[in-house]
């Protein structure tokens, strides 16, 4: 299953520099043995620690901090077995992330030991580094196909390699697992360069029609005059490392080999760019899709509406925002099916306490997870602190969601994301005077609760 993310938002690095203090707590300060992978990423980074689930293992993604590298990190224990288990997995989550983000990141040292010590001497090291705020742990690619991860592996090599034959050589080696002989790697490459270049018109689509112009066939091109004059030397065409001709050639090149690697991985192997995934809003609906299996989702994206009995039972949710702390009310809430129509399925959640309910409503035929959180989410008051508590939570949620939260909805009991829409964008309104009403709502029950606590009868 594919899991991309959105396109990041950046921002270049903050004045405040971390400290180790300010990195290292709480679960990084648990004894255990751990696996480091320093790196030099030509992705952005976070600026504060990052934990993502990957594999069934947690993984933590740590800033640069000090003069520690950036890394990644994970504590070795049920799945990882030996130190080098831990290097795969690390290795495999960072090609994921370089698929779905375009660019590199090499490995610049391992670690290891009882705590996730990183390797100083960032500040000599010449690693450029971009932060960003908004790092996306979501959606990352975990295949299971061994091809397929040698095809994002060879991808992450390709875009972090400097020099540009051995880049070409990269993403031609993905080629070669899709088709094995080199007349079949010439026909495939023949068959599929429009399309892939339709994804890198800006680099690769003029230096198709100028290799078009000279009548070449491009497959016998991109084999003989790349692939073989690269990985071979002294018979044949040769790349001569030292003439800027051949590099200069190659560099052309180049973007037509990384549109036919990309092309390759997403349509030969089926992991999905972040670009489709964008596109077709995929990331809004991917838990229940895999819940109700293929076939049910099939016909519910077909228009269908299947009777209740037909889908099964759904976990315990928890409603949420992204990177928000849990509101109590939406956590852990009964989640039970009530009404399917053409490809729509409403989804009512109920909290344990009685008093908080929320309906979801999933349009399978858009791809699209919706809410109403005026109208179809309640707090009932039954004139205890307790709901006044709930209320004043329930208004915090709707006031942080109205200021552009981001919709999460999650597994309860694993916590595995199974639904997230686009930040909300509310129109005309006057947000300054609508989010001071909605905090001096907040603060009213949350006083009430407080005076309603203090009232009750001991």
């Amino acid at each position: 299953m594919q899991r991309i993310p959105l396109v990041l938002h950046t921002q270049m690095m903050p004045d405040k520099k971390l400290t180790t203090a300010d990195v290292f707590k709480d679960e990084l300060l648990v004894r255990g043995e751990w696996v480091v992978a320093c790196v030099d990423p030509k992705i952005c980074w976070p600026m504060a620690l990052e934990k993502i689930a990957y594999r069934k293992q947690q993984l933590y993604v740590i800033p640069q901090f000090d003069d520690y590298y950036p890394s990644v990190a994970v504590m070795r224990g049920p799945g990882l077995p030996t130190f080098e288990a831990a290097q795969v997995l690390l290795l495999n989550f960072l090609s994921a992330k370089c698929w779905l983000e375009g660019h590199g990141c090499d490995v610049a040292h391992w670690t290891g030991g009882n705590l996730p010590r990183p390797v100083a001497g960032f500040a000599r090291s010449g690693v450029q580094l971009m932060r960003t705020m908004h790092y996306n742990p979501f959606e990352i690619p975990d295949v299971a196909d061994q091809k397929a991860r040698w095809s994002l592996a060879f991808y992450r090599e390709g875009l972090s390699i400097q020099q540009v034959p051995y880049a070409f050589l990269s993403f031609y080696k993905i080629i070669n697992i899709l088709r094995r002989s080199g007349k079949d790697q010439k026909a495939w490459i023949n068959g599929k360069i429009d399309a892939a270049v339709a994804l890198e018109r800006i680099r690769a689509k003029p230096r198709l029609d100028a290799l078009r112009k000279t009548g070449a066939d491009i497959g016998e091109y991109l084999y003989e005059s790349g692939r073989c004059a690269i990985a071979h030397a002294g018979h044949g065409v040769t790349v001569d490392p030292e003439d800027p001709r051949d590099l200069r050639r190659l560099a052309d090149d180049l973007p037509l080999m990384k549109a036919l690697a990309a092309y390759g991985i997403e349509h030969e192997f089926g992991i999905n760019s972040a670009r489709t995934i964008y596109d077709m809003h995929l990331y809004e609906l991917r838990g229940f899709r895999e819940h109700f299996g293929a076939a049910l989702t099939a016909r519910l994206k077909s228009g269908e509406s299947p009777v209740l009995s037909e889908y099964p039972a759904l976990p315990n949710l928890t409603i949420g925002l992204h990177r928000q702390d849990p509101f109590a009310p939406l956590t852990d809430m009964a989640a039970t099916i009530v009404a399917s129509d053409e490809g729509y399925v409403l989804v009512e959640c109920t909290h344990a306490s009685g008093r908080t309910g929320m309906f979801l409503w999933l349009a399978f035929h858009e791809e699209r997870l919706g809410c109403d959180v005026f109208y179809g989410l309640e707090s009932i008051d039954d004139g205890s602190a307790a709901a006044a508590a709930e209320a004043a939570a329930v208004m915090c949620f709707r006031r942080n969601y109205f200021a552009n939260g981001q919709l999460i909805v999650r597994h309860a009991a694993t916590g595995e994301i199974w639904g997230r829409c686009d930040a909300f964008k509310p129109v005309n309104v006057d947000m300054g005077r609508t989010l001071d009403g909605m905090d001096a709502t907040i603060a009213k029950f949350e006083a009430e609760a407080v005076a309603r606590a203090a009232a009750r009868p001991r």
